[in-house]
């Protein structure tokens, strides 16, 4: 099967360079040398001495990003009745405890990620369990499937179980940063206190400290459910749960910020000034009852927000889904959630090459399957097909992770 160093792609190509601006070509061949875009031509131009692959009736489109998720939660998701704070207690904390035993974690991260690649996913931002070893193991796992990934393994104090001293967390980061972190552009590391509740000041600000001095990424949750608000204004006498972490230096402009249900409106104006990143997860706040975020309210105040599938609260990985529920939320252009779930997302990951079917990027594709409509139908029979996935095929850096030979 093709690839080889040189080769060209047929197909028709739908990308989203704005969020209002959904862009649909038919015909296209794109020209991919050694793993991106070098070239954009019609067909009848390819060169016949150049291997071709034709993919019509299919749509190439940028590669899914998921810029929160959990794979040590994968098999504990859709465990239903709780809210958050029990909910961890009962099954969450568990679940992870077991990825002491690197074995088991290594069987758990293959199954996750091929879940990812299989419904179309490209980049991942994953926050791992309380064990730094995980991380190295997980990579490993990354570097076979051929992800992009931005994985971080969660700082935490407590529960007792999982705490452990703050230079020692340190220790671990500064040795896993210096081995993986921007490696062939795929391998991305982020500091992860895993919320306000598991961390006390001085380590909360020992990981911001460590992100400013290693330029890496920021990954954590915020205001996601009342009484773990409540909880965090109360054990850290702050006036905000964002002011808990602006003190500590996590809001920066490469900070994940999951759900942020609850933030006030002089958080939100904190969040904009410090260019952070709200990551919208509503399958995961549906299903805890946790609440709805505004997102178009964030995204009028000049917020940047990006989509994320929060397994394990989350039930699947798949970001077609995320998208629908997204819509159902609150009923936002279709176009509008693609462009997060695609150049929006690599955008608010500072990854300015990824997400465009354009020469220069990188060459990380989805391949979804033809049909009947105009372009924006066509957006409505991916997100919402029932009787089958209309995803093909999965490229990443020119290389294919995932095909059906019949598209």
């Amino acid at each position: 099967m093709i690839p080889s160093e040189r080769f060209f792609l047929i197909a028709h190509a739908a990308d989203f360079p704005e969020p209002d601006a959904p862009r649909f070509r038919r015909d296209l061949a794109l020209e991919v040398r050694n793993g991106k875009i070098t070239g954009l031509l019609r067909p009848e131009q390819v060169p016949p001495d150049i291997p071709a692959m034709d993919l019509r009736p299919a749509w190439i489109m940028p590669g899914f990003v998921d810029l929160h998720t959990h794979p040590v939660q994968h098999r504990v998701r859709g465990r239903a009745g709780l809210p958050l704070l029990p909910w961890l207690e009962r099954y969450v904390f568990p679940e992870e405890k077991r990825f002491e035993d690197l074995s088991y974690a290594e069987i758990v991260f293959r199954e996750a990620f091929a879940r990812m690649l299989g419904h179309g996913t490209t980049l991942v931002a994953g926050l791992l369990s309380a064990h730094p070893d995980v991380l190295d193991v997980a990579f490993e796992v990354v570097k076979e499937t051929g992800l992009r990934a931005i994985l971080g393994w969660v700082w935490m104090e407590e529960p007792e179980d999982f705490a452990r001293p703050v230079e020692e967390m340190i220790s671990f980061a500064r040795r896993q940063i210096a081995f993986w972190h921007g490696r062939e552009d795929r391998f991305f590391f982020a500091v992860a206190p895993r919320f306000a509740l598991s961390c006390s000041p001085g380590c909360l600000a020992a990981a911001g400290n460590l992100a400013r001095e290693e330029g890496v990424f920021v990954h954590t949750h915020i205001s996601e459910n009342p009484d773990e608000i409540r909880e965090v204004l109360r054990r850290f006498h702050a006036s905000s749960y964002s002011e808990v972490y602006d003190r500590a230096g996590l809001l920066t402009d490469r900070t994940f910020l999951a759900h942020g249900v609850y933030l006030w409106a002089r958080e939100l104006d904190l969040v904009r000034e410090r260019r952070s990143v709200v990551v919208h997860c509503p399958t995961a706040n549906d299903f805890l009852h946790s609440g709805r975020l505004p997102r178009q309210s964030l995204r009028a105040r000049g917020i940047r927000t990006a989509l994320g599938s929060d397994v394990g609260a989350g039930w699947t990985f798949n970001m077609l889904h995320v998208i629908r529920h997204a819509y159902l939320v609150e009923r936002e252009p279709l176009h509008r959630l693609f462009y997060d779930a695609t150049r929006g997302g690599a955008l608010a990951a500072s990854m300015d090459r990824l997400g465009l079917v354009e020469s220069g990027f990188f060459a990380d594709f989805v391949v979804l399957r033809g049909g009947e409509g105009t372009e924006e139908e066509l957006l409505s029979l991916w997100v919402f097909e029932e009787e089958r996935s209309p995803v093909v095929g999965v490229m990443v850096n020119g290389r294919w992770l995932a095909h059906e030979a019949a598209v």
